[in-house]
Order: C-alpha cells, then structure tokens, then sequence
C-alpha cells in the first residue's frame, strides 16, 4: 500500500489559492492543477508499505504522541522545482509558521525513525505543490511577478492517507488522523 503522512489545508486556504491557480494556468495551459481533494503539505512520504508496516503506522496515529496544539501558518512566496532550468512543479511555501509546521516534521520522523521509517535524505522544506508540468515543460519565469495570498490558518490535524493511482491520478484515501488542539503552537 502506498502511504504518506500531511497536513490537510483548511478549505478557507484552498480557496484563496484558486486563483492563484488560475493565473498560473492562464500562463501556461500545460499545467495540471493540483485538485482541492489533493491539498495537502507532506510531512512524509513512505512510498509502498507492507501490512505490518501500515499497523505500525496506524498504532502511532491512534496513540497521543502526534497531537498537540495546531499550527497557525501563512502562506509565503511562491516558487519551483527544479529552482533553475525548466520547473516541472509549482509550489507555495509557508510563511509565518514555518519554524513550528518544521518542528512538528521533525517530531514525526523521530517517532517513525522508532518504528524503523528512514527519514528523506533530501531533507524538509514546507510547501504545497499547485501545479506539475505537463509532457512539455513551462519556460522558467513561470511565477515571476506572482504572489501567494494574505491568508492566516491553520493545519488541524495530520492525516495518514493510502494513495491510489489511477488514470486520472492519485486518489488520498485518509486512514487515520491525529486531530490537534484549538491552542496554537
């Protein structure tokens, strides 16, 4: 089973990034628009996990150790990746926040690193992935001039999601979810 860990947006952020969305369509039609069902900041991806692996997983998320107070975050600049050349993903980064959404990531892979999850060697940056490149890749530039919007919020809960693939791309499938308190951290 495919598995990864996230943070779901709250659907007020999901909104405000809908135009965003627009205009980096209306820049290059080859876009493919990360879905509303889809928006979520990865705190881990696990790629495919046997059963006893997934029971490991769904023990952590049931037990209190990745709950806590939520995080309040904004948005923060906009940007690609590969940084240089052709960007085959469009991403928004977090802003206010980020030190606490990093905490917590961090947090959660010494608690998978226990349950024997190797960490990602290209480390943690947070973002939330708006667009891919389709079979032709955008001209750099792609968000020159493009902001993300004023928006405070806050991520309520990580959720384990089985990730399906299919035709029309991945399905999330939630699992199980740590909810968090209303206090902030």
């Amino acid at each position: 089973m495919r598995v990864f860990a996230a943070l779901p947006l709250p659907p007020t952020a999901i909104d405000a990034l809908v135009p965003v969305q627009a205009a980096l369509r209306g820049r290059w039609r080859g876009l493919r628009l990360t879905g509303a069902a889809a928006m979520h900041l990865t705190l881990h991806f696990f790629g495919e996990v046997d059963a006893g692996g997934v029971q490991r997983l769904l023990g952590l998320w049931g037990g209190t150790g990745l709950r806590g107070p939520r995080l309040a975050v904004s948005f923060g600049p906009l940007g690609t990746f590969p940084p240089r050349g052709s960007p085959r993903v469009v991403w928004v980064g977090i802003g206010a926040g980020a030190q606490g959404v990093c905490g917590y990531q961090a947090a959660l892979a010494a608690h998978l690193e226990a349950l024997g999850f190797l960490g990602d060697p290209r480390g943690f940056s947070p973002h939330l992935t708006l667009a891919r490149a389709g079979p032709t890749a955008p001209p750099s530039g792609l968000v020159d001039g493009l902001a993300a919007p004023r928006l405070e919020f806050s991520f309520a809960e990580c959720v384990l999601f089985e990730s399906i693939l299919g035709p029309r791309g991945p399905t999330h499938v939630p699992l199980a979810a740590a909810t968090f308190d209303r206090g902030e951290r």
